[in-house]
């Protein structure tokens, strides 16, 4: 947060879940984790300013004086030092910026994993979207009837199941930092498919992301077979991406230089100075060419070295 006129105003948001080991760790580990994990998050942003963090951890305070830590605690404290912030406690109740964040989420806002929201996809326009398409019909079709008749090849047919009368495909879902579950994925028809693209893309509270971040969102509650390709060519095409992004350069190839052809034909100069005293210098001219010598031994010897040399 930043102030601005008298108050202090959020200027960026950032979380993480814990990992595997990172869920073992002691409620006051976490509290320091958090610190160094936002510390280093925000260090182009923070770095050389003036920081004050303020936390409701009341033993956070004395954790960072340096006394007796060890381990993973002192390295901790290496990197917080770099930073020389200063440490504030308020109260639990005063924090509301947090809390509001990570406790306090409306029920409106809230996504479940489980059952993915439609956002602004009504049931009525899923159920019939799906009916309509060529393919997913006919899925549907199996599933309530057990005809398979005309079923088209879907690779892992057992894994789409229906629930309220709309397609879902359940799959195990791996995050970096989160256990494995078991999510259900809404199917998307073709028809829908760009609609989707701006739910998960074009939005305000999409933000634009990445192509490989996109694609892991959408992950989590939609499936159509070409899920790559069309997130990749949707930002591609994206003209606010193109706007206020900047382009990847391609690598600058390394400079090289002529190669000489015969000896002096390049020379290197350089100037040493080499102090004698306090008040005489040295002064070496020195000139070099850069024509290399290829040599071809029998031996590693040094007697017979010196002898071919």
């Amino acid at each position: 947060m930043q102030e601005h006129q008298g108050k202090n105003r959020p200027i960026a948001y950032a979380s993480r879940t814990l990992n595997k080991a990172e869920n073992n760790y002691a409620v006051t580990e976490i509290e320091a984790l958090a610190v160094v994990w936002a510390l280093k998050k925000f260090k182009y942003i923070i770095y050389g300013y003036p920081v004050e963090i303020l936390t409701d951890h009341k033993p956070l305070l004395h954790l960072f004086k340096g006394k007796d830590l060890s381990g993973r605690m002192a390295r901790w404290l290496l990197t917080v030092q770099d930073y020389m912030p200063t440490f504030t406690y308020i109260k639990g109740k005063a924090n509301v910026a947090a809390d509001a964040l990570s406790r306090n989420c409306a029920l409106t806002c809230a996504v479940s994993t489980e059952t993915p929201t439609f956002d602004t996809l009504t049931h009525t326009d899923i159920f019939k979207a799906q009916r309509d398409d060529p393919m997913w019909s006919k899925v549907i079709s199996y599933l309530e009837t057990g005809n398979d008749l005309d079923l088209p090849h879907v690779p892992s047919l057992s894994h789409y199941v229906l629930q309220d009368d709309i397609l879902y495909k359940a799959t195990t879902f791996t995050g970096k930092y989160e256990p494995s579950r078991l999510i259900h994925q809404l199917v998307i028809p073709q028809t829908l498919v760009p609609s989707v693209l701006k739910l998960i893309h074009d939005t305000s509270h999409a933000s634009h992301p990445g192509k490989e971040k996109t694609l892991s969102q959408a992950r989590l509650k939609y499936f159509w077979l070409t899920m790559r390709r069309d997130i990749n060519n949707h930002i591609d095409l994206c003209h606010t991406c193109a706007r206020t992004k900047g382009n990847i350069h391609p690598h600058v190839p390394i400079l090289s230089y002529p190669i000489p052809s015969s000896p002096w034909d390049v020379l290197a100069i350089d100037l040493l100075k080499l102090p004698l005293t306090e008040r005489i210098c040295l002064s070496v001219l020195i000139i070099f060419h850069v024509f290399q010598f290829l040599f071809q031994f029998q031996t590693k010897q040094h007697k017979q070295l010196q002898k071919q040399f």
